[in-house]
Formats: C-alpha cells, sequence, structure tokens
C-alpha cells in the first residue's frame, strides 16, 4: 500500500515493530473540528449555510440546495440526496436540511 501521502509517524505495535499511521491533521480533505457526539446530533453543523429553493419542472418535483456561504480557500465536496420516486420531500427528506 502506497502511503507515500502520509505524515509518518512511527509508533510501537504490540509485537514490538515500528509502524506507520497519520494523524487528523494530515487530511487535507478535514474541514472543521474533530467530529464528536454533540456534533452529530445538533440540528446545525459548525458552518454558515444558505439554501436556494428550486421550483418543480420537467417531471422533476422540486427542491432544496444547502450550501456554505464561506469557504475560505478551500473547496467541499457535495452531496445529492432525493427521495424515493413517489416519496414527498416534505416528509422524507426535510429532517436532512442544512
Amino acid at each position: 500500500m502506497d502511503r507515500g501521502h502520509l505524515r509518518r509517524c512511527p509508533h510501537r505495535s504490540n509485537d514490538n515493530r515500528l509502524d506507520w499511521t497519520a494523524s487528523a491533521a494530515d487530511n487535507r480533505h478535514q474541514r472543521g473540528p474533530n467530529p464528536a457526539r454533540s456534533g452529530v446530533a445538533a440540528s446545525l453543523g459548525t458552518f454558515a449555510t444558505a439554501q436556494v429553493d428550486v421550483p418543480a419542472g420537467g417531471g422533476f418535483g422540486g427542491g432544496v440546495i444547502h450550501y456554505p456561504t464561506d469557504t475560505g480557500p478551500d473547496r467541499f465536496g457535495a452531496v445529492a440526496i432525493a427521495p424515493g420516486y413517489t416519496a414527498r420531500w416534505a416528509a422524507e427528506g426535510a429532517w436532512k436540511g442544512p
């Protein structure tokens, strides 16, 4: 396994061999603090967001786009969530909001 992108942090394993691992600070994709139970249970995350309502049209029932308002010099990934074929957003998707 190529681990060249990880900062080398040796430590001794149980059988006294050196092992190389990466710390969370080495994760170039992480944004904000490490996840914690309180953050997962919170109604809002650690980043400010805004939303845009998308009207229905062309066989699509519309939706809501939530996005960060300040990413600084960083980029964020995107996730698209759609309710099932006969589902309604108010019943199945609204809880996934910002």
